[in-house]
């Protein structure tokens, strides 16, 4: 317990994952492989940022019934900060204009989305009502204390009484580019290919023939640290490709979440001629998988369609094969996904922001939100929901 614990019985913080009991936090988890135990020590410990996370945990009679982790997030130019989320490509100049946004308190795991507030599933409606604003009181009253803006990211519509509890305190909000989900409803491959167009259907196997062909093999690693240097720089390239920044953790992070989330963490790979040319890490928990990072070595692997084969019909053959429900396929190449089956889900910003820069926060989150939406393609746009969460 730290210094900035409460007392009578309101929500508790701690400064390490460590500090509480992982079957405790756990349990409310639920599906999102982001919340859990193993991805938070991962985060903790393999950053290659530095990280100073705040855990916040709520128990009633004994019992943790509501769990929630936020950061301080300071500026970088190496990975992925809240800057970025909010300015996209125009975060170094905002920075250089001095209209960061960091540094900040942002409430959500590192890389993840759709959790923000762990609730026990007993809890009556008015009590998790209650306890969710004890939980935002306690966030709220960490940031004043480190003269901090409070920020939640990528919340999504699921989480919509989350949103209105914000939106009652004033908090404003940004969309962010939103996310690509698979419902895998499918007993068998063969039953998803066959459920996509012919034209479709039969360019992917075409695909998946010339792959095998090209000798290409597709497989998951027995424990990811072994291919913990190679996967990383394939992870790197692709980030930088993407974005100029780098994959958020160190090469530590492989041998961490082989301990930490065994059996959860899968790292697919692609072998050519003896040599890695793409890997995919992928997260499990319950009936949800998460698609983290890619990587695929173009010059090695050549026109032989590894990026597809590996991202995903391997993963979701083997999110049928596992009694997986949904597959979580991040942000961005919208038209890529789509093709595959994906839908796509709304992700949201909301913010404290206070003080004299309020009114240009609540601007630039207008035109955020409108360019957000302007640069995803028609089809994405139209099966995006255009009202918030209610």
């Amino acid at each position: 317990m730290n210094a900035c614990d409460t007392i009578g019985g309101l929500p508790t913080s701690f400064s390490s994952v460590t500090e509480i009991d992982s079957h405790e936090w756990d349990r409310l988890a639920g599906d999102n492989a982001f919340a859990t135990y193993g991805w938070l020590l991962t985060v903790e410990q393999c950053s290659r940022t530095r990280v100073e996370p705040l855990y916040f945990v709520h128990r009633e009679n004994g019992i943790v019934v509501a769990t929630a982790v936020c950061y301080v997030a300071s500026a970088s130019n190496h990975v992925e900060t809240l800057d970025h989320m909010i300015y996209g490509r125009a975060a170094a100049a905002a920075r250089a204009l001095r209209l960061s946004v960091m540094p900040a308190l942002v409430c959500g795991p590192a890389l993840g989305y759709g959790w923000h507030i762990g609730l026990d599933d007993g809890l009556e409606p008015a009590a998790r009502q209650r306890i969710r604003a004890a939980m935002i009181d306690a966030m709220e009253s960490a940031a004043r204390g480190r003269r901090l803006e409070l920020t939640f990211v990528h919340l999504m519509d699921r989480e919509r009484e989350l949103a209105r509890q914000l939106r009652a305190r004033g908090y404003l909000r940004c969309a962010n580019v939103p996310v690509a989900v698979l419902d895998v409803r499918w007993a068998t491959f063969d039953a998803y290919l066959d459920d996509l167009p012919q034209r479709t259907r039969s360019e992917f196997r075409r695909q998946m023939k010339h792959n095998r062909a090209a000798g290409t093999l597709i497989d998951f690693a027995e424990t990811m640290q072994m291919h913990e240097r190679r996967a990383l720089e394939l992870f790197d390239a692709n980030q930088w490709k993407h974005s100029r920044l780098r994959f958020a953790f160190d090469e530590r992070s492989f041998a961490s979440l082989d301990t930490h989330m065994r059996g959860r963490a899968k790292l697919f790979t692609a072998t050519k001629d003896a040599a890695l040319t793409g890997a995919c890490l992928v997260l499990n928990q319950g009936t949800c998988a998460y698609a983290v990072a890619v990587g695929i070595d173009q010059a090695r692997a050549g026109d032989d369609y590894t990026y597809f084969h590996l991202t995903y019909n391997s993963t979701i053959a083997d999110a049928i094969a596992s009694g997986v429900r949904r597959v979580y396929y991040g942000r961005g190449l919208y038209d890529v996904k789509l093709r595959r089956g994906c839908t796509v889900e709304n992700t949201w910003l909301y913010s404290r922001a206070s003080g004299a820069g309020r009114v240009a926060t609540a601007a630039w989150f207008g035109l955020a939100s409108f360019w957000n939406r302007l640069k995803l393609p028609p089809r994405a746009r139209r099966l995006l929901s255009t009202s918030a969460p209610e």
